[in-house]
């Protein structure tokens, strides 16, 4: 009798997508729908009469190594209308007045030996948080948690699910978006369309059709008034015919090849008051900075609706920096007090001082300034950069001191503020 091997899914069998971009150096995601029940009871039974279901939401989570480049971010800012991988990209901008809107649908292709199988699909994903962090040992993280929709596993003949976001364009007598770029007519058959995060038309309501080198998503006029110009149209759909799970590798760009992280050595951190990011202004033996953006938001719900129609970002917006240095001379200290202070003790360190020097936490400035340039070169000399980080504004939070029997001595500094910039130089990091 033959043993039969039990089936797993395995690292290389899922595939990641943010629309229909595939998310390259993937290294974890969680989806985790949120289950809630409301309990009725009445007076004269001891027990529940009635276990009602809530609204179901999805809890995401999407862990990647970084490599230096701002597509990724910037397609969750809805901003990025061609694929990231290809040549022309990492040039956006971003600063905190993207969050607002940065929302993506998201999905997984799974394959079970060798055959495509299902798409795990989760829509309306608004960015709830993000984590960036840089360590001396080891790669660059970017870490991205998102609150969605329910989530669906799409099976069988919908095996080979796709994302595609459209954009308004008038139609006369029938309800509907453009895709531009996409011919979708013949091998392909729509799932759901819907507009403003709310499903329009499902499967057979759905008409593909072609103009030109974009489709015509429609279906009857008397299902939906109509698309106003600044809903977000989103397209679901399969192919009639799945592809391969080896043909979506292919297409998504994970060869196996190009650049993979991000490492300590290509990294370079300026902090402190009134720094521009000159090269005298590098800060030294830093041995870790985490950036981390709390996103939280707000669920609206409406009556004669089970889902929620939208999830407004909280403000003032809260943006946290934690950065650890061996502490060797108070130089770090002394930049985020800043002013004269940063000058008189840079003086000091030089013997020139001509009086005594006291730093004190009460003296600490409000506007300090942290800049982190990633280099594509991993030697000692950088000469190419791939990305700057900009915070502006931030204030010391905290402040820790830590030396032990067994290690070197250390300081930590948390800070915060609700100002970044997150942009591109035009440099491929692959």
């Amino acid at each position: 009798m033959a043993i039969t091997t039990p089936k797993e899914i395995r690292p290389g069998d899922v595939i990641v997508y943010f629309d229909d971009y595939p998310v390259l150096r993937a290294q974890r995601v969680d989806i985790s729908p949120n289950f809630g029940n409301q309990e009725l009871s009445e007076i004269g039974s001891s027990n529940i009469v009635e276990s009602v279901p809530e609204t179901i939401t999805s809890q995401v989570s999407v862990e990647t190594n970084g490599v230096g480049g701002v597509d990724v971010f910037q397609k969750l800012m809805g901003e990025k209308a061609s694929d990231p991988y290809t040549s022309g990209g990492n040039d956006g901008v971003l600063t905190q007045d993207d969050f607002e809107n940065a929302i993506v649908d998201f999905a997984c292709a799974i394959q079970e030996e060798g055959t495509l199988r299902r798409t795990v699909y989760v829509p309306n994903c608004y960015l709830t948080g993000f984590d960036f962090n840089f360590s001396v040992d080891g790669v660059h993280t970017e870490n991205y948690t998102f609150l969605g929709d329910v989530d669906y596993d799409c099976l069988s003949n919908y095996a080979d699910t796709r994302i595609a976001i459209g954009g308004y364009s008038a139609l006369t007598g029938v309800s509907g978006f453009v895709i531009s770029g996409y011919t979708l007519e013949t091998g392909y058959a729509g799932l759901q369309a819907s507009t403003g995060g709310i499903i329009r038309a499902s499967t057979t309501d759905i008409t593909l059709t072609n103009s030109g080198s974009d489709t015509w998503v429609q279906w009857p006029a008397a299902t939906y008034s109509g698309v106003a110009s600044a809903d977000r149209c989103r397209l679901l759909y399969y192919k009639s015919t799945p592809d391969t799970y080896a043909t979506k590798q292919s297409a998504a760009g994970l060869a196996g090849t190009g650049r993979a992280g991000v490492f300590g050595r290509q990294v370079e951190i300026f902090l402190g008051s009134g720094i521009t990011g000159a090269a005298s202004e590098k800060a030294l033996r830093v041995q870790s900075v985490g950036i981390n953006g709390d996103l939280s938001r707000e669920e609206l719900e409406e009556l004669g609706n089970n889902r929620v129609v939208n999830k407004r970002l909280n403000t003032p917006l809260r943006l946290n920096l934690t950065v650890e240095v061996a502490e060797h001379d108070l130089e770090m200290y002394a930049r985020l007090i800043g002013g004269t202070t940063w000058t008189n003790f840079q003086d000091y360190k030089n013997n020139e001082a001509s009086e005594n020097l006291l730093l004190s936490s009460s003296d600490v400035t409000t506007d300090s300034t942290l800049i982190v340039k990633v280099y594509k070169e991993r030697g000692d000399t950088h000469t190419t950069q791939l990305e700057q980080i900009t915070m502006s504004g931030l204030y010391l939070t905290s402040k820790s001191r830590e030396v032990s029997s067994t290690s070197r001595g250390t300081m930590s500094f948390g800070l915060q503020g609700s100002y970044i910039t997150i942009s591109g130089t035009g440099e491929d990091p692959y």
